[in-house]
């Protein structure tokens, strides 16, 4: 049963962006994308106190351009003097030929942090004020930022099939134990099952919950908790009476 648990939490999904690796305080807009970044969170790839920001495979138009200054007002309405967290490109030390770091930028939520969809990149393109312009010779791959979106705004159908995963397994577990085991057996099992089986199948999932599955994870937590262990009892009542 255990490793069944273990398999149905493969299931929860993941995310592979890293959007608080550097962040600070916009300062300037120069376009639509590009600005000035006072930093507040630096890695060893930031060399000023404040770093010009390119945004990775976007191209806002130039400001000479008929539509650009409506995309430089448009970034500098959403970004300026506002926290802004970066993924920074980990090619090539995250700097393009003009020294500016090449990333993909996030807004902040109410509380400070990192706000994971869309990114700023991805918005401006949304809005109408850049366009996709994916480059090889970094990191990053623009079709994978509303795939990951839509991978998690899936979760909750991937919680729902978790849990009836569960509930079956649980049950069809107790009912075959139930056959060849004695009435001793309903305090190991709910010891087991309440204090044991939810903290072994967490150190299991160890580092493999992310920020976006641990909120899964606390919530199937409390499920299993509140309502799995009613479903225990009486599948193994029923077992029991049957055996």
């Amino acid at each position: 049963m255990i490793l069944t648990i273990f398999s149905v939490l493969s299931l929860l999904p993941g995310s592979s962006a890293s959007p608080d690796e550097v962040y600070g305080v916009v300062t300037n807009v120069i376009d639509g994308d590009t600005f000035d970044l006072r930093i507040e969170k630096a890695d060893s790839r930031i060399t000023d106190s404040v770093e010009r920001i390119t945004l990775a495979d976007v191209r806002s138009p130039d400001m000479k351009a008929i539509q650009g200054p409506a995309a430089r007002d448009f970034t500098y309405a959403v970004l300026m003097d506002k926290r802004v967290y970066l993924d920074v490109d980990d090619f090539n030390r995250g700097r393009d030929d003009e020294g500016r770091l090449i990333a993909v930028a996030y807004l902040a939520g109410a509380y400070g942090q990192p706000i994971p969809y869309p990114n700023f990149n991805l918005l401006l393109v949304d809005a109408g004020h850049a366009i996709l312009a994916n480059q090889t010779d970094n990191e990053f791959d623009p079709k994978n930022w509303r795939e990951e979106h839509n991978s998690e705004s899936g979760s909750s159908d991937t919680l729902q099939r978790v849990e009836e995963n569960l509930r079956e397994r649980l049950e069809e577990s107790l009912q075959g134990s139930g056959q060849d085991q004695k009435g001793t057996q309903n305090d190991g099992w709910q010891n087991d099952s309440q204090n044991g089986l939810l903290s072994r199948v967490e150190d299991a999932a160890g580092e493999k919950l992310n920020r976006a599955t641990q909120a899964a994870w606390n919530w199937l937590k409390a499920e299993m908790t509140n309502t799995s262990m009613e479903l225990v009892n009486s599948s193994l009542d029923r077992a029991l009476n049957r055996s």
